[in-house]
């Protein structure tokens, strides 16, 4: 996993620990063609980050691995979230919801 030594902002705000690990992993999944720092929430997942389904099963792995939870079958069509703040928010839904394993 590529490591970033960053500090990460989204509205003015300093991101929290999360929504950084999430952004790096996308970036990594996206064999670093896009910086994590570059990821933003209006960012169009397929048109702008160019996710497809194969990208979106090795991001939801990793998340999965990452964060030791379960992603529920019925979120996993990538083709539902256009934003990335969606596909995030998502996530963050999880992790705090604890879907452990």
């Amino acid at each position: 996993m590529m490591k970033y030594n960053l500090r990460l902002f989204e509205g003015g705000k300093k991101m929290n620990e999360e929504s950084k690990i999430i952004k790096e992993i996308m970036s990594e999944c996206l064999d670093g063609s896009v910086n994590p720092w570059e990821i933003n929430a209006e960012m169009d997942i397929i048109d702008e980050l160019h996710l497809d389904s194969i990208v979106f099963i090795q991001f939801i792995i990793m998340i999965e691995e990452r964060f030791e939870i379960i992603v529920p079958e019925e979120v996993l069509n990538y083709s539902v979230y256009s934003k990335y703040d969606e596909l995030e928010n998502m996530i963050i839904g999880l992790i705090g919801g604890s879907q452990m394993i």
